[in-house]
């Protein structure tokens, strides 16, 4: 029987160890891209969050500095009257209206301690409430 002097080539213990070094470190990528695509996801809602509270806040604080004192009227911690449009925080819905029409989803505002001549507003994103911001405006005589 001739030997051969050339035996090159894998066994299959050396093949199994380097299929399954490799299947780790394809787990480990997948894993990483996975965990980048949840973190940009929610980031994303966060920051769509912090953009409705905002937006809610300029239109009516922008609404209430606009009118004078005697056409803003604070019906209830969630109803506030401002000429003849009422702002209304629908909390079941999540969201604010103006007259019945849906002005901003996923937010809610409250309004605290209304004294004479100053508004206190709270505004808060839903359904968790992870963003929120409170103003107080005073009226213009």
């Amino acid at each position: 029987m001739k030997k051969i002097k050339n035996q090159k080539g894998v066994t299959l213990v050396e093949l199994l160890i380097s299929v399954a070094i490799a299947s780790i470190v394809l787990l480990l990528a997948t894993s990483i891209y996975l965990f980048g695509q949840n973190q940009l996801t929610s980031q994303t809602e966060h920051v769509k969050q912090q953009d409705n509270v905002r937006l809610g806040m300029n239109i009516i604080t922008k609404a209430i500095r606009s009118a004078d004192s005697d056409v803003v009227e604070v019906v209830d911690d969630t109803t506030l009257k401002i000429d003849e449009d009422e702002y209304r925080s629908e909390h079941e819905n999540q969201r604010i209206t103006v007259n019945g029409q849906p002005l901003i989803d996923g937010i809610i505002f409250q309004i605290i301690n209304p004294q004479n001549g100053r508004v206190d507003i709270t505004i808060k994103s839903m359904p968790d409430e992870t963003v929120s911001h409170t103003t107080t405006i005073f009226l213009r005589e």
